[in-house]
């Protein structure tokens, strides 16, 4: 719901994104999958921002394309205890980064 609220706003801004992709709440137990880990890691990587003792975000990146085809990447790092750490921003205007697909990865 909120990434649907998001591309309905206005000129959003990317780094909004970044609220969405700090919840730390899991998901119900009637809602976790059943792929065969515990219950308690079936949980704790049910939310969008894992924090656990052994395991956890590190980093999160919002990585955008503009209409005028300008390129933005966010990011925010994170400790070991997810507590916000660093950020980084890079912007490219229409032209400055490598246009069409990237080349074939060769034949081994």
């Amino acid at each position: 719901q909120g990434l649907e609220r998001w591309l309905a706003g206005r000129a959003a801004d990317p780094r909004a994104l970044f609220t969405l992709l700090a919840d730390r709440a899991p998901a119900s137990d009637g809602d976790l999958p059943d792929s065969g880990l515990t219950p308690e890691w079936e949980r704790a990587l049910s939310a969008p921002f894992v924090a656990h003792g052994e395991y956890g975000t590190r980093c999160s990146t919002v990585l955008a394309l503009g209409h005028d085809d300008s390129l933005q990447l966010e990011e925010q790092s994170y400790d070991v205890n997810g507590r916000l750490a660093a950020t980084a921003s890079y912007r490219l205007g229409p032209g400055e980064w490598p246009a069409g697909n990237p080349p074939a990865p060769a034949q081994l």
